[in-house]
């Protein structure tokens, strides 16, 4: 020990001198080091940030109390969380509520603080508004609301609004605004209601119980306020008395269930993937690296042998410079992830998955940090081993020794090739298991990496058609596996990533467009909604007169049941059943359950009628798409539910019924949509009484985009006449995808790899090739040679690399495709190749990295000492 420190101090301080004289060939080292960290950090920080757990939820969830119960009514059944449960109820009416609130505070001797939750209307905003109402004067409410600015409601007359809400700028502290029905509320606080997880689609207002009426209620829940905790024995019991109960001692310390899953296994497992990816990366992509900074210190590295050093010196010294530069480009990478990952944490979403407070991982970060060193060393280790052995003589003369491959690599790497395809098989067996098929993707592509040289050498004896330079560059690559095989392994690797990526996301895609209902027929455009519908319309008419506009009477505010005459069970409700493609029946995508029109207005909204139905309809008869579980009866039930509205009168009708094809018209793919489940007259709406309104408007023809541009201008009040409009442009385009982004993305993370590995092993390649070069221009040869050749040198290593990784990574795509597509519905996957991805990075990023080399290398004619051997 007492000789070792000062041997390893002495190398560290001859590493940290040749890093600083070489700060170019460091730098290149720390990118290779430092990116793979990076990536790894922003991957788990990301996780850590969008992985809410129930934990991180209680106080939002349930304040300072112990426990939030839910009534379902019958027996629960729910897991330790309470996230996961069934019961056979339903939640109580406003009218049961007092009751059951009553019943809870004597089961659980504690005070009962009621949350109600809805929606309503504000006057000016467009969006549907949810409504979060308890006693915020009550110290059990206490972290409820995550404040960003102001303060709790403390009356009647205040609120407070979620973040989303304000971030138009026209609502903020100290703001008025009313809400439909006459209520005024002054903004008193903004920030993230109920949940530590911002909630981006739905704007949220909280306010104390007095302060509005909802205009629709859709869930009651109850704070248990005691001083002693809620256990998972009293849990149970509340379960047998019909409420779901998420308490804070069961949440913190769950019980021994093995049916409770934490989602920690499934954490681990991307733990364990996230380790291995960065230590192959690293390895493979700074092993060149590494590899060109060995070969340029021969002779300074001989010269420590020639007083006195060993090889094991020589072997410190240069993992001591891996080790100093992977260290230091870890830390780096390591930061500068956790800074990029909370510039998108902060985005609160990214591809449409959102964000909540910013979290991470001091082990895991750490963990990266010690890996990425690790890595680098162990990549630096084969160049310190092979330079180490290396005759003095050779390497004070300048000659090259290039070090053979083992003979059984090639054999190991075929079993752990075999046993990875195995691994992937089972895996797509499975059909829970990506994480099967990227731990057998990984273990082929390590199987592939030890087979390198031979596939090289394969490549250089059968390329006797290629062109002059190419043939060189093969016979050169085939020479130096020991600096090309590593930079072809990293591009390999990541372009077989990215290729299976490419596959299954693009495969998802297409089933998400294949599997895509359209609204009505493709470029259409409905005015839904809102409090000015009236004045909107006027404007719309104006800046487009040649237009009809047809609204619809619907019962899109009021519910109203369409059920089996006779049917007094809880499964009533009737839906029609139309025949699908297969022959099967299928339920129609509809616009409303209930619609009154006549035949003018069914006309365009691209609904044509026969004249026996035009007649059944005006003689008081409803249309419907088909009979389905009419039975042998053709009659229906109408059922309106007054439970939600105070002026509306509960009823039933029965009404007689024909078929009517109610489809809307053509479109791309996917089932036609049908105007309604039901049609009746308006005349037969007005006898009945029926709640109906016009809450829907039809813009005639198709809508271009700079006319839908135009419209939103006047709806959304953006310099427009209309101003805060209530009202909503909803323009039907077809399914929208993210997909040629997201490959796109892909495409440049895999171009990147590729050139980063394939310019350093020609940079390396060049190098040891001066002496070629000197010979060829002592014959004559043209300057130009030198690019030319550089050029060839690149795109050999680049084509092979994306080659291997487009052969690899095919297999693991699309089993992963099949995996994400496979519904177990009969109907089988879905596979979509990406051809633009395959074709930047199997012909632009080679061709871009020899244009790159041949444009960038220096031209120079360096004369070369010979000494005779």
């Amino acid at each position: 020990m007492s000789r070792l420190l000062p041997a390893w101090r002495a190398s560290l301080r001859l590493a940290l001198r040749s890093i600083t004289r070489a700060k170019g060939r460091s730098a290149l080292v720390t990118l290779m080091v430092g990116v793979p960290v990076a990536l790894a950090v922003i991957l788990t920080t990301l996780n850590l940030t969008q992985d809410i757990s129930p934990k991180e939820n209680v106080p939002a969830r349930i304040g300072s109390t112990q426990a939030i119960a839910t009534y379902l009514g019958g027996k629960v059944d729910q897991d330790p969380s309470g996230l996961n449960y069934s019961g056979d109820g339903r939640e109580p009416t406003p009218a049961q509520r007092e009751a059951v609130a009553g019943g809870l505070a004597a089961l659980t001797d504690a005070a009962i603080i009621p949350i109600t939750r809805g929606s309503v209307s504000l006057e000016g905003h467009s969006r549907r508004i949810d409504v979060f109402r308890t006693d915020f004067t009550r110290p059990g409410t206490r972290g409820l609301i995550r404040l960003d600015k102001g303060r709790v409601p403390a009356t009647a007359s205040e609120v407070v609004i979620s973040q989303n809400l304000s971030d138009d700028g026209k609502l903020v502290l100290g703001s008025d605004f009313t809400v439909v029905g006459g209520a005024k509320l002054t903004v008193v606080g903004i920030g993230d209601i109920g949940s530590v997880l911002p909630s981006s689609g739905v704007a949220t207002i909280a306010t104390l119980p007095s302060a509005i009426a909802l205009a629709h209620e859709f869930a009651a829940e109850f704070l248990i306020d005691r001083k002693s905790p809620v256990t998972w024995e009293q849990v149970q019991d509340l379960n047998e008395a019909g409420f779901v109960v998420e308490s804070r001692e069961v949440i913190n310390n769950p019980p021994d269930d093995d049916t409770y899953d934490s989602g920690s296994n499934g954490l681990a497992a991307v733990a364990r993937l996230v380790v291995i990816s960065v230590m192959i990366e690293v390895i493979l992509l700074a092993g060149p690296a590494f590899a060109v900074g060995v070969r340029r210190q021969r002779r300074e590295l001989a010269l420590i042998a020639t007083a006195g050093g060993s090889p094991r010196d020589i072997r410190r010294v240069v993992i001591a410079q891996a080790a100093l530069l992977g260290f230091g480009a870890s830390v780096v990478g390591a930061f500068a992830g956790l800074l990029i990952a909370r510039a998108i944490g902060a985005r609160e979403t990214l591809f449409s998955t959102p964000f909540g407070p910013f979290e991470w991982s001091w082990p895991l970060t750490m963990l990266a940090v010690l890996l990425g060193s690790a890595a680098a060393m162990i990549a630096a280790y084969a160049p310190a081993r092979q330079v180490s052995k290396e005759p003095l003589p050779t390497v004070l003369a300048g000659r090259r020794l290039e070090a053979g491959s083992r003979a059984g690599w090639p054999v190991f790497g075929l079993v752990v090739a075999l046993v990875g395809l195995a691994l992937t098989f089972d895996g797509a067996r499975a059909g829970e298991s990506d994480f099967g098929i990227a731990t057998g993707s990984i273990f082929v592509v390590v199987g592939v990496v030890f087979m390198i040289p031979m596939l090289i050498r394969f490549f250089a004896h059968s390329a006797s058609v290629m062109p002059l330079p190419i043939r060189l560059a093969l016979r050169d690559t085939a020479r130096h596996t020991s600096r090309s095989g590593p930079a072809i392994a990293a591009v390999m690797a990541a372009v077989a990533g990215i290729v299976a990526l490419g596959i299954g996301g693009s495969s998802d895609q297409e089933q998400q467009r294949r599997d895509y209902d359209y609204s009505r027929p493709e470029g259409t455009a409905v005015i839904d909604g809102g409090s000015d519908l009236d004045t909107v319309t006027t404007q719309v008419h104006a800046l487009l007169p040649d237009r009809t506009l047809t609204p619809l009477l619907s019962d899109d505010t009021t519910p109203i049941v369409i059920v089996t005459p006779g049917c007094s069970g809880e499964d009533c409700s009737w839906y029609p059943m139309v025949p699908a493609a297969d022959g099967s029946s299928e339920s129609p995508t509809v616009q409303s359950s209930i619609v009154a029109a006549d035949g003018a207005t069914l006309k365009a909204w691209g609904v044509d009628l026969t004249p026996a139905q035009a007649t059944a309809l005006e003689q008081g008869k409803a249309l419907v798409p088909a009979l389905g579980r009419t039975g042998p009866g053709q009659t229906l039930e109408l059922r309106v539910d007054a439970s939600q509205d105070a002026d509306v009168k509960e009823s039933i009708h029965t009404l007689s019924v024909v078929t009517a094809d109610l489809g809307m018209g053509y479109v791309p793919s996917g089932r036609q949509p049908m105007l309604a489940n039901m049609v009746v007259s308006p005349e037969t709406a007005e006898a009945f009484a029926l709640p109906l309104s016009a809450s829907r408007v039809l813009i005639s023809g198709t809508i271009s985009n700079v006319q839908e541009k135009a419209l939103k201008t006047i709806i959304k009040g953006d310099g427009g006449s209309v101003l805060d409009s209530s009202s909503r442009l909803d323009v039907e385009r077809g399914y929208q995808s993210d997909a040629p982004f997201i490959l796109l993305l892909l495409a440049l993370i895999g171009g990147a790899a590729v050139l980063i590995g394939t310019l350093s092993a020609t940079g390396l390649a060049l190098n040891d090739a001066r002496p070629d070069f000197a010979t060829l221009n002592a014959i004559g040869a043209a300057p130009v040679t030198r690019r030319v050749m550089a050029a060839a040198q690149a795109l050999t290593i680049g084509g092979i690399g994306v080659g291997l990784g487009l052969i690899i990574g095919f297999l693991p795509g699309v089993l992963s495709a099949r995996s994400l597509t496979d519904y177990g519905t009969g109907s089988g996957s879905t596979l979509d190749l990406p051809w633009m991805l395959f074709g930047i990075l199997a012909i632009v990023v080679p061709l871009l990295a020899a244009l790159v080399s041949g444009l960038f290398i220096r031209n120079n004619n360096v004369a070369v000492r010979r000494v005779a051997g």
